[in-house]
């Protein structure tokens, strides 16, 4: 009989804080808001052919500096959250396979009663009580044919 104190019981809680990327993106905002500016005043300045070749190059050594800082930026955050979304993800796919593997082990025992207590099948009937020759295979069809013909009423001596 299961004792309900062996089993074991699930004492963590599986809510999860998911965090906000609002405050990253209240930045990122910014960071963009600085962008356009200097993609238009380097548009002005390009349209009014203002800058030296050596200036252009100094300047576009900066905006590449920049280009980086938010792509690194960019990459690292993408990487910080997956890694532990892909951890999660694996050890949950575990849990539910052992879990399935479980239930399947339950559900054949559920199906193995199902079996032992179904109605059994008559193989007899419909069958006429005239005389009929049988063959029997094994002590169990003979049982069966004695406890149909008694059943049934058949004078079998």
């Amino acid at each position: 009989m299961l004792n309900e104190l062996d089993r074991p019981q699930l004492t963590v809680s599986l809510d999860i804080d998911i965090p906000q990327l609002a405050p990253i993106a209240h930045e990122l905002d910014k960071v963009e808001d600085f962008a356009n500016k200097l993609s238009e005043f380097y548009k002005s300045l390009i349209e009014d052919n203002a800058m030296d070749i050596a200036t252009v190059k100094s300047e576009r050594t900066k905006v590449r500096k920049a280009l980086k800082v938010v792509a690194d930026n960019r990459k690292a955050m993408v990487k910080a959250y997956k890694e532990p979304i892909k951890d999660f993800e694996d050890t949950s796919k575990r849990i539910e396979k052992i879990l399935t593997n479980t239930d399947n082990a339950l559900k054949e025992l559920v199906d193995a009663d199902k079996a032992l207590n179904a109605e059994p099948i008559d193989p007899f009937a419909g069958l006429s009580t005239e005389n009929y020759t049988v063959t029997l295979k094994s002590k169990n069809d003979y049982e069966k044919v004695l406890e149909f013909m008694k059943r049934e009423g058949i004078d079998y001596e």
